[in-house]
């Protein structure tokens, strides 16, 4: 439910032990939290990346570029990759953080463009970042390489919805949405980014 719907949540019973009802927890590395807002999840990300651009910051005239860029690999991206289809379009927190880390990579002053910079290091941003991972999405959806649940995903073209021809037939069908729920799902964000 949404943050602002009041919800009167049942008791649970489990073999005569009631579950405890709580505002958030983790499971298998993501912050989950009732509402499944992902705030608090992109906030731990957050943190364990401004710690990450911290140490390179600190590192930034001591060691060589390769070295830093080896730490950021390691102790920066694969906090961006994990579950990033579940959470990435909620992401714009982590921007500015990773700009700052690639500036610190490569010894940029702290007001620089960091285009040039991603380019240089061969780096993509996290909208990039979650933009590749829902074309790999949709290119094992395509092969049938995923969970037999996702795919029973309805993702279709639009001349397969109709009967008659429109400029915009090869073009995959967004549907129509009222709630921001339905706005984060793969199922719409995945037409969005491809009809572009």
């Amino acid at each position: 439910h949404t943050s602002k719907k009041k919800c009167i949540l049942p008791k649970l019973i489990i073999d005569n032990a009631e579950l405890e009802h709580v505002k958030q927890f983790d499971f298998l590395g993501l912050t989950l939290d009732e509402n499944l807002s992902w705030t608090n999840h992109i906030n731990k990300v957050h943190s364990k990346l401004s710690r990450a651009s911290g140490i390179l910051n600190r590192l930034k005239n001591i060691v060589p570029q390769h070295t830093k860029l080896t730490i950021y690999n390691s102790l920066v991206l694969p906090h961006l990759n994990y579950s990033i289809l579940c959470w990435g379009n909620k992401g714009n927190l982590l921007d500015k953080v990773q700009k700052k880390t690639v500036r610190a990579i490569c010894n940029s002053k702290y007001n620089a463009h960091t285009n040039p910079l991603f380019k240089r290091l061969n780096l993509l941003k996290i909208n990039d970042i979650y933009r590749l991972y829902v074309y790999k999405f949709y290119f094992n959806y395509l092969h049938e390489d995923l969970p037999a649940n996702l795919l029973n995903l309805r993702i279709n073209r639009n001349d397969e919805l109709r009967n008659y021809t429109l400029r915009n037939d090869d073009n995959l069908y967004i549907p129509r949405v009222k709630h921001e729920f339905a706005r984060n799902s793969i199922s719409y964000v995945l037409p969005c980014l491809l009809n572009v």
